[in-house]
């Protein structure tokens, strides 16, 4: 068994227990379940502190073997889950900013360049 743990978007803690050998599918089912919602992102961090999606039975089990063990027949593997709609806000927000600053350095390096035109001219 792996027992997975999770902050829904809510921040309540959630747990529970699915067979070492299911699939990435049922893990999307249980947690669809869970949740009570149908598109989310699964992340997890490796072991080397990064944090990883998981998209696929591949991605899934590399997550599974990554863990160890808490008893001779369980593993233990903590998730991050992202409603894909919150993620298309952080996109969205993303680019606005970035989107601003570039108008910011654009109307800058504008206001610069004609006030170093103007002073030659004089």
């Amino acid at each position: 068994m792996i027992s997975i743990k999770f902050k829904a978007p809510d921040s309540t803690l959630r747990r529970f227990s699915i067979s070492l050998t299911s699939t990435f599918k049922e893990l999307e089912g249980r947690i669809s379940e869970v949740l009570k919602e149908k598109e989310f992102i699964i992340k997890y961090k490796d072991s080397e502190g990064d944090l990883v999606t998981i998209t696929n039975n591949e991605e899934w089990y590399e997550a599974i073997n990554e863990q160890p063990k808490i008893s001779t027949t369980t593993k233990s593997l903590l998730i991050d889950i992202f409603l894909i709609s919150q993620t298309q806000q952080l996109t969205q927000q993303s680019a606005q900013q970035s989107t601003q600053q570039s108008t910011q350095q654009s109307t800058q390096q504008s206001t610069q360049q004609s006030t170093q035109q103007s002073t030659q001219q004089s």
